[in-house]
């Protein structure tokens, strides 16, 4: 705590002269408080002080301070959401997905497949909490692995956001590019790739998911089924 004392106080009598350096040590008592070491013990709790002179102050409702001292979006960066995956695509491609598990050296490990060589297609969802802040930006990010060390898998993405009070049976989905994915060298390695939204969802809408492969496409080359170990929402 930073404060002011006056120096020599009871030497400084009115209608006497005075010793100059009893006004000197006031003098520097008062610059060392003003010049860099004002802190918190010298505002008035009353004080009300405008948030628009704190260093950096961005004037966006949608940016809050955070703990590393910069301006962003609250909940916004590094904030994923995992997305339920319930339901492979069924109507058509019926098998070509399907929930299953594998026993490795230490765990078994439950997870979506997508069957090599054909089109398959798994639905999820994620709510997006109503207390969350409008992101800047939003992607799709999925983990994939596979049992082989060589090859390519594509992966695409379409989502839809559902607002309350709105038709859970949109005309169509969005789509996002699809991504060739070159599985890494060594066995069961966990790859993530990301699909960015054209927009963030809002804040209480219901996030469709549309995750698939496309195993007929040319530059599909995996000779083995594409393991999708979880999907999620990040938002940034």
């Amino acid at each position: 705590m930073t404060q002011y004392n006056i120096v020599s106080g009871a030497s400084l009598v009115a209608g006497q002269p005075e010793d100059i350096s009893i006004i000197l040590a006031n003098l520097q008592a008062i610059a060392s408080v003003i010049n860099g070491g004002i802190d918190n013990a010298n505002l008035s709790p009353g004080a009300a002080i405008q948030p628009s002179k704190i260093a950096g102050y961005p004037a966006d409702a949608t940016k809050a301070l955070k703990g590393d001292g910069s301006w962003g979006v609250v909940g916004g960066s590094n904030t994923r959401i995992p997305i339920a995956l319930t339901t492979p695509r069924s109507t058509t491609l019926a098998g070509n997905a399907f929930w299953t598990s594998v026993g490795l050296t230490a765990y078994d490990w439950g997870h979506w497949e997508f069957v090599k060589d054909v089109e398959g297609v798994i639905y999820g969802q994620v709510m997006i909490p109503p207390s969350v802040v409008p992101a800047a930006t939003a992607k799709i990010v999925y983990s994939i692995a596979a049992n082989a060390a060589s090859g390519v898998t594509r992966m695409n993405c379409s989502t839809k956001a559902i607002a309350d009070a709105a038709s859970f049976n949109p005309a169509t989905l969005d789509d996002i590019v699809a991504q060739d994915v070159t599985v890494p060298a060594t066995a069961y390695t966990r790859k993530d790739l990301t699909f960015n939204l054209a927009s963030p969802p809002a804040s209480g809408s219901l996030l469709v998911v549309k995750i698939g492969h496309e195993g007929t496409h040319t530059n599909d080359t995996l000779a083995v089924n594409t393991l999708l170990l979880g999907a999620y929402l990040e938002l940034t």
